[in-house]
This record gives C-alpha cells, sequence and structure tokens, in this order.
C-alpha cells in the first residue's frame, strides 16, 4: 500500500511585529481624531461659545474660528442678540406659567379646602407646611440666582455686541 504523504501544513502569513500593529492602531486613532477635529471644526455652532469679553472660548470655539472665519462670528453674533435678550425672554415666560397655572392652582385649593373640611386629619402638618414652605424658597432663590446669571450675562455681551458685528462688517 503507498504511504499518503502528510498534508501541507495550512499558510500562514508572515507574523507582524507587534509594534508594528500598535503603530498601525496609533495611527488609525489619529486620523479619526484628525477627522473628529475637522469635522467639529466645520459645522456650525448650535451655542453661543464666546466668554464675557467676546473671544473664543475654549479649543472648539477657537477651531471653529479658524475654520469657519466670518461664519463663525456671524453664527456668533445670532447667539450673542438672543443671550442679551434671554433675561426679558425668561422673565416673560415665567410669567407665562404663572398665568397658565394660576387657574389650576385655585382648582387645586379650592378642591383642598373642601376636602379638608369634610375631613381635617387630611390637613397637613405643621411640619409639612414648613417643609413646602422651604422648598418654595428654594426654588425662587435658585430663579433669582439664574435671573441675576443672566442679566449678568447679558450685560457683559451688551458691552461688545459691536466686536462681534465688526468680525465681519455688519454693524447693525
Amino acid at each position: 500500500m503507498p504511504q499518503l504523504s502528510s498534508p501541507a501544513p495550512p499558510y500562514t502569513p508572515p507574523s507582524t511585529p507587534l509594534w508594528k500593529k500598535a503603530l498601525w492602531v496609533l495611527l488609525a486613532f489619529v486620523a479619526f481624531d484628525m477627522f473628529r477635529d475637522y469635522e467639529r471644526g466645520t459645522e456650525p455652532a448650535t451655542r453661543l461659545m464666546l466668554n464675557d469679553r467676546c473671544e473664543p472660548e475654549g479649543d472648539q470655539a477657537q477651531l471653529k474660528e479658524e475654520r469657519q472665519g466670518v461664519e463663525f462670528w456671524r453664527d456668533q453674533l445670532d447667539f450673542v442678540d438672543k443671550a442679551i435678550l434671554a433675561p426679558q425672554t425668561w422673565m416673560d415666560m415665567q410669567s407665562l406659567l404663572d398665568s397658565l397655572t394660576a387657574p389650576m392652582r385655585a382648582l387645586t385649593d379650592s378642591v383642598a379646602a373642601s376636602r379638608y373640611a369634610s375631613s381635617p386629619d387630611l390637613r397637613s402638618t405643621a411640619a409639612q407646611e414648613m417643609r413646602l414652605r422651604a422648598d418654595s424658597l428654594d426654588v425662587a432663590a435658585a430663579d433669582s440666582t439664574y435671573l441675576h446669571s443672566l442679566i449678568r450675562r447679558s450685560r457683559a455681551l451688551e458691552q461688545c455686541r459691536d466686536q462681534v458685528a465688526a468680525k465681519f462688517g455688519d454693524g447693525q
């Protein structure tokens, strides 16, 4: 009986040293990061990216300014104008919300009063009333702090709005 030769060993490609594999992976990450930075720099800004002196704030803002030039400043002027109006807009929204919720509060209060009249044991305890009052004071303080920060930012941006407009020749 003829003797069968053993099958040929499977093909194995020459092994690549580990350092070459690591280098390719590193290059892929660098290329991806560069592409991502390029994309970040070319897409329009979606928020105000200026500090209180109307200078680009952060690396992403500086990258967008470099890549977009005049378009960056035109977009930022729109955001500056909105930020300048933000305190008034916020107060208007609060007034609207108060006017919309006032009828619901009145209805809730009248329903609660009739319930408490028929079942006095359902009435809140003094501690619960104090907790509700403290919570409402906390909310009022937070609202006040937020409004003051909007006003401060608005005033700072009003001071430098003309600088932003001058960046692309729109002196409105």
